[in-house]
C-alpha cells in the first residue's frame, strides 16, 4: 500500500516506477518513465513535506479521468514544492486537478497540463514559468496572492485561461480561446507583454490598483480587450483590436494613456470621473509627436 515509508533525518533520492505514492520527507523525486494511474479514490502523488522536488524527466503523470482525486496534490501548510519537465492530463473529477498544490513558496517550470479539471493551480508566492495548459475543465492556470506567472500559454479551457491573485506580476502570456477570460488578475497586480485573443469574455480584466501594459488583446467575444471594474489602475500603451469593446472602465479614478484602438464595437467605453488622455480618431503623423499621451483610434 506504500512503497516508501522512510524515517525523518534520512538522505532520500527516488526513481518513482509506480504510482500512487505519498512523499513525506524532504526528498528529490524523478520519473522513471510515463507514470499511469487506475484508482479513482487516491491522488497520484501526495506531498506530505517541504522541500520535495519533482522531475518528471519528460514523462507523463496520467490519471484515471472522470472522477479522479488530484495529479500532484501538496497539503496546504508545506512549502518549497518544485515540479517541473512533464505532463499531467487526465485529472478530471469535481474541483481536482493536474497539480494542486496549496502551500507556499512553490515553483513550477515546463509543466503540459491538459484534459483536467484546474491545470495547474498553485498556492500564494509561487512563480510558474514556461508551462502550458490546455482544455482543462476550469481554469488552465490559476495561482494566489503575490504570485509570479511568466512566459506561460493556456488555450482551449473551459474557465479562464490564467487567473492570479492579488499582488501578483503576470508577463510574457498567451491566453487563447478560452471559455471565461483570457487573463484575470486581482487587487494590485500587473500584467504586462501578454496577448489575449479569442476568449469569449475578456482578453484582460482586472479589478483595483493595478497595472496593464504593453498587452494585445484581439477578437474577445463577448468582453473587452481590456476591462477593469475598479479605480487606481493604470491602463497603458496596449493595442486592442476587434473586440466587443476595446477599453472598458467600469469606475473613476483610473490612469488611461497611449492605448491604440480598432475595428472593436466601441473602442473606449470610459466612465466619467477618469484621467484619460484625449483620444483621438485616425491620428496624423503630427499628432505623435504633439500628443505623446494620447489615446488612438482608427
Amino acid at each position: 500500500t506504500d512503497n516508501y515509508a522512510i524515517a525523518s533525518g534520512n538522505q532520500l533520492n527516488i526513481l518513482l516506477c509506480e504510482v500512487p505514492e505519498n512523499i513525506d520527507w524532504p526528498a528529490s523525486v524523478k520519473f522513471a518513465g510515463t507514470l499511469i494511474c487506475s484508482s479513482t479514490s487516491t491522488n497520484g502523488i501526495t506531498v506530505n513535506a517541504d522541500d520535495v522536488t519533482i522531475n518528471m524527466d519528460g514523462h507523463a503523470l496520467v490519471g484515471p479521468g472522470a472522477n479522479s482525486w488530484y495529479g500532484i496534490y501538496q497539503v496546504s501548510n508545506r512549502r518549497n514544492l518544485r515540479v517541473h519537465n512533464g505532463k499531467v492530463v487526465q485529472w478530471r473529477g469535481e474541483s481536482k486537478g493536474g497539480v494542486y498544490a496549496f502551500g507556499k513558496n512553490n515553483q513550477f517550470d515546463h509543466i503540459q497540463a491538459a484534459t483536467n479539471y484546474y491545470g495547474i493551480y498553485g498556492g500564494a508566492g509561487g512563480t510558474i514559468s514556461d508551462c502550458a495548459a490546455y482544455n482543462n475543465s476550469e481554469d488552465g492556470i490559476h495561482f494566489g496572492v503575490g504570485s509570479r506567472i511568466s512566459d506561460c500559454t493556456a488555450s482551449y479551457n473551459t474557465g479562464n485561461g490564467i487567473t492570479a491573485g492579488a499582488s501578483s506580476t503576470i508577463s510574457g502570456c498567451t491566453a487563447y480561446n478560452n471559455g471565461e477570460d483570457g487573463i484575470y488578475g486581482a487587487i494590485g497586480s500587473m500584467i504586462s507583454g501578454c496577448t489575449a485573443s479569442y476568449n469569449t469574455g475578456n482578453g484582460i480584466q482586472a479589478s483595483s490598483d493595478s497595472k496593464i501594459s504593453g498587452n494585445t488583446c484581439d477578437n474577445n467575444g463577448d468582453g473587452a480587450g481590456i476591462h477593469v471594474t475598479g479605480s487606481g489602475n493604470r491602463i497603458d500603451s496596449n493595442h486592442v483590436t476587434d473586440n466587443l469593446r476595446g477599453i472598458d472602465v467600469d469606475a473613476s479614478g483610473n490612469l488611461i494613456i497611449r492605448n491604440s484602438a480598432s475595428g472593436n464595437g466601441t473602442n473606449y467605453a470610459i466612465v466619467g470621473g477618469n484621467h484619460d488622455a484625449q483620444v483621438i480618431n485616425n491620428p496624423s503623423t503630427a499628432f505623435f509627436s504633439t500628443n505623446p499621451w494620447a489615446n488612438f483610434s482608427f
